[in-house]
C-alpha cells in the first residue's frame, strides 16, 4: 500500500538508484585523476537527481555516492568537505529548480557554475586542511579543469532537461 504523502515511493527511489549508480560509475571509474585534481562528469547524474527529485532525496544521494566512493576509491578515505561538495551537486539545483517546467541555458549555466564555485571552494579548502599551503600551487590547474568540464555539463544537462525531464513533468503532470 502506497502512503500518497511519501516521497519515498518505489518509482523515487529506482530513479534515484539508477542515477546513484551512474554518478558512482563516473566518479570512481570513468575519471581522470591526479594527486589534487580529478577530471570528472559525476555531477551530470547529481543534477539531474536534483531537478527530478528534490532537495531531500538530492541530499541522501548525494551522501551515498560519496560514501560508495568511499569504500572504492584508494583516494578516498573519510567523510569531509569534500562529501559536503558531492552532495552540493544535487542539493543546489534542487533548491532552485525542482519540478521547474521551464529553464533556459542561461539558468543551467548559472546553477552550474555557482554550484562548481562552491564545490571547487570546499575541495579546495579541504586539500588545503590536509596539504597545507601546498595545495594551493594546483588551484591554477584545478580552476582549468573545472572550466573545462562547464564545457561538457552545461550542454549535456540542457539536452537532457529539455528531452528527458519536461517530457517526464508532462507525463507526471506537474504544474
Amino acid at each position: 500500500m502506497q502512503n500518497r504523502g511519501s516521497i519515498f515511493t518505489t518509482k523515487t527511489l529506482n530513479r534515484a538508484a539508477m542515477l546513484i549508480a551512474m554518478s558512482v560509475v563516473l566518479k570512481a571509474f570513468l575519471s581522470i585523476e591526479g594527486g589534487f585534481f580529478r577530471f570528472t562528469l559525476f555531477s551530470i547524474p547529481l543534477i539531474i537527481l536534483g531537478i527530478l527529485l528534490g532537495p531531500y532525496i538530492g541530499i541522501i544521494a548525494g551522501f551515498i555516492v560519496d560514501w560508495i566512493y568511499v569504500l572504492i576509491s584508494p583516494f578516498a578515505f573519510s567523510f569531509n568537505l569534500m562529501t559536503l561538495s558531492t552532495i552540493a551537486w544535487a542539493l543546489i539545483p534542487a533548491l532552485f529548480f525542482f519540478r521547474k517546467k521551464e529553464l533556459s541555458l542561461v539558468q543551467i549555466s548559472a546553477i552550474i557554475i555557482v554550484t562548481s564555485l562552491l564545490a571547487f571552494s570546499l575541495n579546495t579548502y579541504q586539500l588545503y586542511i590536509w596539504a597545507g599551503s601546498g595545495a594551493l600551487a594546483n588551484v591554477p590547474l584545478r580552476l582549468v579543469i573545472m572550466m573545462t568540464t562547464w564545457v561538457v555539463q552545461i550542454p549535456v544537462v540542457h539536452v537532457l532537461y529539455q528531452r528527458v525531464i519536461v517530457n517526464e513533468f508532462k507525463l507526471l503532470k506537474i504544474r
